[in-house]
Parts: C-alpha cells; sequence; structure tokens
C-alpha cells in the first residue's frame, strides 16, 4: 500500500524522484555499516559480559 503510495508520487514528482535516489545511495552506504557495526556489537558483548 505505501509503497503505491511512494510510486505515484515519484512518478508525478521528478524532483522528490531525485531527492529519493541519493538518499537511497546513503541508506545503501549506512546498512553495511549498521549491519557490521550490529555483528562488532553482537560478538564483544557478550565476550565481555561472560568475563
Amino acid at each position: 500500500m505505501a509503497e503505491e503510495i511512494v510510486l505515484r508520487i515519484l512518478e508525478l514528482k521528478p524532483s522528490i524522484k531525485e531527492c529519493a535516489t541519493s538518499s537511497e545511495k546513503i541508506f545503501a552506504k549506512l546498512v553495511p555499516v549498521i549491519f557490521w557495526g550490529f555483528m562488532v556489537l553482537g560478538v564483544i558483548l557478550p565476550a565481555i559480559a561472560s568475563r
């Protein structure tokens, strides 16, 4: 439902579409950083807690 609304907005306003693509690029860069951050925390925190 929300995806349809977003697609309609993107079709109506190309400026919003350009903004969305730039934010998607930033988001795509952040995802691996956040993912690895959680992975590291998931490994380090139990190791510290077990001591």
